[in-house]
């Protein structure tokens, strides 16, 4: 009987030190799981590098083919809501053109294009029970362009002219979420020129048979892109 009376009594003294320890409605193993999770929970992240393997092409026009168009930048998630992009990019396409004195004969040249970018994005809410994200953004360019004469008829070929713009344009792009470090997907951009200016020893070596000049145009870029964030 007296051991069973002071079972009782142990156990009423156990229940009030846990009562004061944790208050109504705590669950001690809860408590202690969610400090766990909480000490072991690893930061958000923050920066990420990314790369664009695509094509550039020019809608306006026929005579200049889709080059290919490689950029790689670093990034920056803002408040981890909008994603702060700046990146270097280099394009190649090759253009054909009247010659100026001989209708019937064609320039080729080659067009060598090197580009600063800078881009905010905004992902969207993924895809109902998928990993996919899509993602919307606006970038802003500046753009040198470097022409090379190829099959020169009555002009030495060579370096001909060189241009630089400014270009403003959208974008738009879904990303497969593999894990919380890489993401793949694809990205487009369409972009419109603000300003251009261009230097040339050949007359007017950047003008197709719509008589505009090549940074005039308008123009986009479909590629498949890569991103770890770290």
């Amino acid at each position: 009987m007296k051991q069973l009376v002071s079972f009782f009594l142990l156990s009423l003294m156990s229940t009030v030190v846990l009562a004061q320890i944790f208050p109504e409605g705590a669950n001690p193993s809860v408590s202690q799981s969610q400090t766990l999770v909480k000490s072991t929970k690893k930061p958000a992240k923050k920066y990420y590098a990314t790369g664009v393997l695509g094509a550039t092409v020019y809608p306006e026009v026929s005579n200049i083919d889709r080059g290919y168009n490689f950029s790689a930048g670093m990034g920056y998630y803002l408040k981890e809501v909008v994603m702060l992009e700046l990146g270097l990019g280099v394009a190649k396409s090759q253009m054909t053109t009247k010659n100026l004195l001989f209708n019937n004969q064609r320039d080729t040249f080659n067009i060598d294009q090197y580009q600063l970018i800078a881009a905010a994005k905004y992902p969207l809410e993924a895809i109902a029970g998928t990993n996919f994200t899509p993602i919307l953004g606006l970038a802003l360019s500046y753009t040198m362009r470097s022409y090379n004469l190829l099959n020169g008829l009555t002009n030495n070929s060579g370096k001909t002219g060189s241009s630089t713009a400014f270009d403003a344009g959208v974008g738009t792009g879904v990303d497969y979420i593999f894990n919380a470090k890489h993401a793949a997907g694809l990205d487009f951009k369409y972009m419109f020129n603000l300003s251009n200016q261009v230097s040339s020893n050949y007359a007017n070596p950047t003008f197709g048979y719509t008589g505009i000049a090549v940074e005039s145009l308008q123009y986009y870029v479909a590629g498949i892109s890569a991103r770890m964030n770290f």
